[in-house]
């Protein structure tokens, strides 16, 4: 596990650009009441905490349940808050927490933590793109504040935004915007007390966009991905669907038997009162001194 985690903040550094990191201590929890304690959290969410003050990583026992091979993802999720951070905070310059999440969750590797919402973080973005639910960039910081749906989406969103950025752009792009953001001028927004380089601007120079066009970019294209009928088929969400379906289906056919053997007992019923009138009918007609 150490030589992987030494392997794994060699290559940060490097994709990163920054290796300026301490020493880095890994605390493994043996229970979520040690974990508890050591992070000072109550969610079960959350399955590790990068102290960047301390360089000390803390990893819940949920996070890997006694097998090592869960860890890699897990490291380098929590080794890039550290590295990038650093980075940042060198530069004496803000770090969004949408982009450190997204960052993080990007070269761990498409959410390999095992925890079953994260799992499903495309179903997350699928259903939020086709409900209407997708968050503007401005306002994702706070979403991490909310409950456990705005959490889900954050994450799930964050992580979206950086793999458009990477997949669209490369990740040769993607270092260059770090760069830009992470320079000691840089600054949150258009509207930023201090003068010098912003998101907006470090944007740009990257992508040859700002971020409000990126935003839009990036929202056509997962909406475009995300239907409500592809949501509908997905997976889990097509077996519902499919089953619920077919419920329907036995109960309206149940009915439609139902409602057609009463008609058939009526007209059998109403057959027989005739049936019983005729040859009374016949017999004092044709009967009779």
């Amino acid at each position: 596990m150490l030589a992987s985690a030494e392997s794994d903040l060699r290559a940060l550094s490097a994709f990163y650009g920054f290796s300026r990191i301490g020493r880095v201590r890994v605390v493994l929890a043996s229970s979520p009441a040690e974990f508890r304690g050591l992070t000072g959290t109550a969610s079960g969410d959350v399955l590790a905490v990068a102290d960047e003050s301390s360089g000390r990583i803390i990893i819940s026992p949920a996070s890997w349940r006694g097998d090592p091979s869960r860890l890699g993802g897990v490291l380098t999720h929590e080794l890039s808050h550290l590295v990038l951070g650093a980075k940042f905070r060198a530069a004496g310059a803000d770090l969004p927490r949408w982009l450190d999440e997204g960052m993080a969750q990007y070269v761990a590797g498409d959410w390999e933590f095992d925890i079953d919402w994260a799992a499903q973080q495309g179903q997350i973005m699928e259903a939020a793109a086709a409900s209407g639910r997708l968050v503007r960039i401005g306002q994702l910081d706070a979403l991490f504040g909310g409950d456990r749906s705005d959490v889900q989406l954050a994450y799930a969103q964050s992580y979206s935004l950086v793999s458009h950025l990477a997949s669209t752009y490369g990740q040769r792009n993607l270092r260059i915007f770090l760069d830009g953001a992470a320079s000691p001028e840089a600054t949150p927004g258009e509207g930023a007390a201090r003068p010098g380089v912003t998101l907006d601007g470090a944007a740009h120079t990257a992508f040859g966009a700002g971020i409000a066009e990126l935003e839009v970019a990036w929202r056509e294209a997962t909406e475009s991905r995300s239907r409500w009928w592809d949501v509908l088929l997905e997976g889990s969400n097509f077996s519902v669907l499919l089953w619920s379906t077919l419920a329907a289906l036995v109960i309206i056919g149940f009915v439609v038997v139902s409602l057609r053997k009463r008609r058939a007992y009526a007209g059998m019923e109403e057959g027989a009162e005739t049936n019983g009138k005729h040859p009374v009918e016949e017999g004092g007609d044709g009967g009779g001194p």
